[in-house]
């Protein structure tokens, strides 16, 4: 029971590739809070005598050898024969790792500078702020705040974007309509705060758990939006997101479809090249300059105002929000494209894998070549591409904008 129990751990966290010490000390301390001290020590003794021994190997510093015959006794399973589409090639290296959405969004938002998170569990988000909360506690470098509602959690991180730090949170459904007071706010203060967003329904007169938009709709004067179609892209984005809130002052919404994209664990090609994350995204402030922490240059901060001023701060909101946010998404799209060999667009019309067209060329678009148009956006999009692919295939002219 003990080695089943470490096993079970082990193939959790191998998926990060974290170093065997760490590995050795987080097993430790689950298997202490589950069994009890004498049982830890126990385990602890016969993990570090079998990677001594060459039991374990250690390699690139993981348990992948050790994960590898866990996975291997499992009884096999036949799955059906799906379609598989070429990776684009990237330019720089990655691992891949089998993740869901919202793991793959911390993974970003740690490797992106994200150094503080608040969090309050709702579903289907709190995989991300439990995740989160395990790596701060394993000594990552993020400060992490469990609070006792979305409000505590939209004021925290509220003030922590106002002391200079970069903060991101998840949240789903009623627990952001809690957050409500809080966010036009973020959005007038020019507050670069991401947001994780795995839709959920509100709830209206039932207990609704299942995905729709009716939350980001909600919310959609009061930040710029990514949409993500898989745990892939939450990822991406994640790490779009922190350069875009940056650089237009203002909070990013990572929305991907909640139960969908939030549950599902899916192949994720981690970057491991830092430096070029760190060359996209920016360099993280290294004083208090500018921050209401900044004592020889003090600010006020939600001053009451009357009318005219309130009108002026909005209007200049608004202004940066449709004329300037435009071109810093065109060029955050282009610089990850040519730093990463990753490419995105704002829209895709999709006529099968070799028809394929962005907003830049859809004039090139044959006349009389769709007669019927499909519109989505979010995670059912992969699947009405392969219904497309089909009815393509049938000889009907169909498309997927």
């Amino acid at each position: 029971m003990i080695m089943a129990a470490a096993l079970i751990r082990i193939s959790q966290i191998t998926r990060l590739g974290l170093d065997t010490e760490i590995s050795i000390d987080y097993l430790t301390k689950v298997l202490r809070d589950e069994l009890g001290p004498s049982v830890a020590e126990k385990n602890r003794v016969a993990m570090e005598k079998a990677l001594k021994e060459g039991a374990i190997k250690a390699e690139e510093g993981t348990f992948e050898e050790l994960h590898r015959r866990y996975i291997a006794s499992l009884e096999p399973i036949e799955l059906e024969p799906v379609k598989e589409r070429a990776l684009p090639r990237r330019k720089v290296k990655t691992v891949t790792r089998v993740i869901d959405s919202n793991e793959a969004a911390v993974i970003g938002a740690i490797q992106s500078g994200t150094n503080y998170c608040a969090g309050y569990p709702i579903f289907p988000s709190t995989r991300g702020t439990e995740f989160m909360a395990k790596l701060a506690e394993m000594g990552f470098p993020i400060e992490f705040d469990l609070l006792g509602s979305e409000d505590a959690v939209a004021a925290a991180l509220l003030g922590a974007a106002l002391a200079g730090m970069r903060p991101t949170t998840f949240t789903a459904s009623v627990g952001l309509t809690y957050m409500l007071q809080h966010l036009p706010d973020m959005w007038g203060k020019r507050l670069p705060i991401v947001i994780n967003l795995p839709i959920r329904a509100i709830n209206i007169g039932t207990l609704n758990i299942f995905p729709d938009e009716s939350d980001m709709v909600m919310v959609k004067d009061y930040g710029i939006f990514l949409r993500a179609r898989n745990a892939q892209e939450v990822y991406h984005m994640n790490i779009i997101g922190r350069r875009i809130a940056e650089q237009m002052q203002m909070p990013v919404y990572v929305v991907y479809t909640g139960t969908i994209n939030s549950h599902t664990a899916e192949n994720v090609e981690i970057f491991t090249d830092y430096e070029a994350i760190e060359r996209y995204v920016g360099k993280w402030r290294e004083d208090e300059k500018g921050t209401i922490l900044d004592q020889d240059d003090p600010h006020f901060y939600g001053a009451v105002t009357d009318p005219r001023i309130d009108q002026e701060i909005l209007t200049h909101t608004e202004e940066d929000y449709i004329y300037k946010a435009p071109k810093v998404l065109e060029n955050a799209i282009k610089e990850f494209e040519e730093l990463f060999g990753v490419s995105y667009s704002k829209l895709t019309v999709y006529m099968g894998e070799e028809n394929t067209y962005t907003e830049q060329t859809l004039d090139s678009i044959e006349k009389g070549s769709v007669d019927e148009l499909i519109i989505a956006s979010g995670a059912n999009e992969e699947t009405i591409e392969t219904v497309v692919d089909e009815l393509r295939a049938q000889g009907r002219k169909v498309a997927a904008l």
